[in-house]
C-alpha cells in the first residue's frame, strides 16, 4: 500500500490536510483576510492515506490491550514502512473496522430525558475513506 497517495475531492482536485498540526499552521506563509492576518491554508500539504490512517487510528477507542497493540503496529508501519508496505490480514481486518467507525454519519442518540436526538459520528467523510479502503483492496460490493 501507497501510505504518500494523496486524496483527490469529488471534483478531482487533491485535497488539503483536514487537520493539521499548529506547528504546520504555524508556519504557512500568512495572507490577509477582512485585515486580519491568517495561514494560507491553499500551502498546506495535501491529505494522504498515510494521514488518514493516522488520524483515524488516533481517534479509535480502544476495546481492549490488542486493539492497542494494533493500533500500534499500523501507526508504525505508516510513519516507518516507507512508502509501500502492507499490513497482514489481522491488521487490515482491525483497520477497516477503524475506518468504516471513522466515516461521517448522522445516528440516533437517547439523550438523559429519553428522546431521540441525531447525533454526528466519524471525522471523514466517506468519500475519503472509500479512498483509503479501495487502496487496502476493499472490495465495495462486500
Amino acid at each position: 500500500m501507497d501510505y504518500s497517495k494523496k486524496i483527490k475531492n469529488l471534483k478531482g482536485d487533491f485535497f488539503p490536510k483536514s487537520f493539521p498540526t499548529t506547528k504546520e499552521l504555524e508556519s504557512l506563509p500568512k495572507k490577509d483576510v477582512n485585515g486580519e492576518s491568517v495561514p494560507d491554508k491553499d500551502k498546506l500539504e495535501k491529505e494522504t492515506i498515510g494521514n488518514i490512517i493516522i488520524n483515524v487510528l488516533a481517534q479509535n477507542i480502544s476495546k481492549d490491550k490488542r486493539d492497542g497493540f494494533y493500533c500500534n503496529l499500523i501507526a508504525d508501519s505508516v510513519l516507518n514502512g516507507g512508502k509501500k508496505a502492507e499490513l497482514k490480514d489481522k491488521l487490515k481486518k482491525f483497520l477497516i473496522e477503524c475506518l468504516e467507525n471513522a466515516e461521517l454519519r448522522e445516528v440516533d442518540e437517547e439523550n438523559e430525558k429519553g428522546k431521540n436526538k441525531k447525533v454526528v459520528k466519524g471525522i471523514y467523510p466517506g468519500w475519503m475513506i472509500a479512498q483509503v479502503l479501495s487502496e487496502l483492496g476493499v472490495d465495495p460490493e462486500k
